[in-house]
């Protein structure tokens, strides 16, 4: 049987849990396959991926599912890789990329209604705000349709009164690119809040961060290996998968994350009303 050649294990910046003895591509594994299960896909669905990348986790769910996926990214040049790995791969009678500058338009590129569901995988926290990408979802997912994210949130630890905290946050958001909000529109509550008021009925709201085991390693045990080793950080900076995470910027979300006031897996599964 023709299995395709899905390129990297993961893209960009993105974080899962891992078990102890878990090679790190399995945890990445099973990390994307949990979220597409949250999706609840039939053969046949046609799929929005929001933020795709270089489109690998594309692919891989269009391969998996047997659904049409269609990824969008603002950046020209990953959907120009993207494109091209479909074609290595002979996926492009399931996949297809297409490059759309401002993804928070995407309600102009697609008819109403046009996808049975829609993901994201910790991409939306360059956004001004939740609903700035929620609101034309609503316009294009069909009702009854579902759409699941990770996205990055501050938890309730954090105390906007606290200079440290403030510190931290204003750090954070230098460090990356990504639009500065009040902390408390970055929380998963807000995410909630913003699906309820575009038209989506929220599911599930919950940080996987808290799902605890003696089993398990946090979220940031990857950073912290990198982090202290100067010679693993280089080689593990020098792969595609981490798209431009300088040392600061990991050091910067190591901190928070040993603190419990950051998350980058708030998992919310909705569904459009």
């Amino acid at each position: 049987m023709f299995r395709p050649r899905f390129g990297s294990t993961h893209e960009d910046n993105y974080f899962t849990r891992i078990f102890k003895g878990d090679a790190l591509k399995d945890a990445f594994s099973r990390h994307r396959t949990f979220l597409f299960s949250q999706l609840v896909l039939r053969p046949g669905m046609h799929v929005l991926h929001v933020a795709c990348g270089t489109g690998t986790t594309s692919l891989e769910l269009a391969f998996l599912s047997n659904v049409h996926v269609i990824g969008i990214d603002g950046d020209s040049a990953k959907i120009y890789q993207a494109q091209r790995k479909a074609q290595e791969d002979r996926m492009t009678h399931l996949v297809a990329f297409i490059h759309v500058p401002d993804i928070t338009k995407v309600d102009e590129i697609f008819p109403p209604f046009s996808f049975d569901a829609a993901f994201a995988i910790e991409v939306l926290n360059f956004l001004p705000s939740f609903s700035a990408i929620y609101r034309p979802l609503s316009t294009i997912i069909r009702p009854g349709g579902s759409f699941a994210s990770y996205e990055w949130c501050w938890t309730a630890r954090l105390n906007p009164q606290d200079p440290e905290h403030r510190r931290l946050v204003r750090s954070i958001e230098d460090s990356f690119p990504i639009v500065r909000r009040q902390p408390s529109h970055r929380t998963m509550e807000a995410a909630a809040s913003a699906l309820l008021e575009n038209q989506f009925q929220v599911i599930q709201a919950e940080d996987l961060a808290n799902r605890k085991s003696t089993a398990t390693l946090p979220w940031y045990s990857d950073l912290q290996s990198a982090l202290s080793e100067r010679h693993y950080f280089s080689r593990w900076m020098d792969t595609e998968e981490r798209g431009g995470l300088t040392k600061q910027a990991a050091a910067l979300l190591l901190e928070a994350g040993r603190h419990g006031l950051f998350t980058p897996m708030a998992l919310l599964v909705a569904q459009r009303v």
